[in-house]
């Protein structure tokens, strides 16, 4: 975003900047779209105020809170230049009570892509992927003017590209290979007063994400060769995020026209 790599862009879920930026290169195509409710971004330094990882821009996930009852699942199959197959499956569940005072949202994704050669040299230009995820959106109003809500996904990921070879990647002549576990989940409280011209919410959300992964090639000597198949030089990454705080909001009157105005209409 504005030319700056992904780790210059601060990826938010429902507003809270728990989506490491360890995720940052492939976090996007790893959320499932049957989760997202909308998506709001925000370019340029404006941005900088979530942080020093949102330089280039931020992007605010929501994700989807049930409406009605009903469930959705679909099936999308989709082949590369006849070569490589991309299968999709996603399912979704809305259920909400009577009175609309509880409800959830669950929703299942799953992803298998097979990799493309485009030039027949052995080389993927696109890689592997596998890519399962689940999670679910829950909310619950004990009292008109108070909202309880709860939300937990589980995002994992395997991507192969590089030598298109049934071995190892660190046996391979070059090559890829990450492999992502991410679980991210939040839960906010939020109470209205004052004729619901004010509000005060409190939150706590968190996000650990671990990662293998393996980016090299062959050595040339014998003697390196035989020291990177004894001791293949794989990575190992985690990381936990966690945030917690409070926000209280009030929006002002204009007497004279009856019109309601918040903090950010008067910027």
């Amino acid at each position: 975003m504005n030319g700056l790599g992904g780790s210059y862009s601060q990826i938010l879920i429902n507003g809270r900047p728990i989506f490491s930026p360890l995720t940052g290169l492939y976090g996007m195509e790893q959320i499932p779209a049957n989760m997202v409710e909308r998506i709001e971004v925000v370019r340029g330094a404006g941005s900088a105020l979530y942080g020093s990882s949102a330089i280039g821009g931020t992007v605010n996930i929501i994700t989807r809170i049930p409406q009605e009852g009903g469930y959705d699942f679909g099936t999308t199959i989709q082949n590369i230049n006849s070569e490589a197959n991309d299968l999709m499956m996603s399912g979704n569940i809305n259920m909400i009570n009577r009175l609309r005072t509880a409800g959830a949202t669950i929703f299942v994704n799953k992803r298998d892509r097979e990799y493309y050669d485009h030039n027949n040299d052995n080389f993927s230009e696109l890689p592997q992927l596998r890519n399962n995820s689940f999670g679910a959106t829950m909310f619950f109003t004990p009292s008109a003017n108070q909202k309880l809500e709860l939300n937990f996904s589980s995002l994992y990921e395997y991507r192969y590209g590089g030598e298109m070879v049934d071995k190892p990647a660190y046996k391979a002549l070059q090559s890829e290979e990450r492999t992502h576990n991410v679980l991210m989940g939040g839960i906010d409280y939020q109470l209205n007063f004052n004729e619901e011209n004010s509000s005060f919410i409190t939150y706590f959300a968190g996000q650990t994400t671990g990662r293998k992964h393996y980016t090299g090639t062959m050595p040339d000597s014998l003697f390196d060769i035989a020291e990177h198949m004894f001791d293949p030089p794989y990575g190992s990454t985690s990381n936990v995020t966690l945030q917690a705080g409070t926000q209280v909001n009030h929006r002002l009157v204009d007497f004279l026209g009856g019109k309601m105005f918040s903090p950010q209409d008067l910027k």
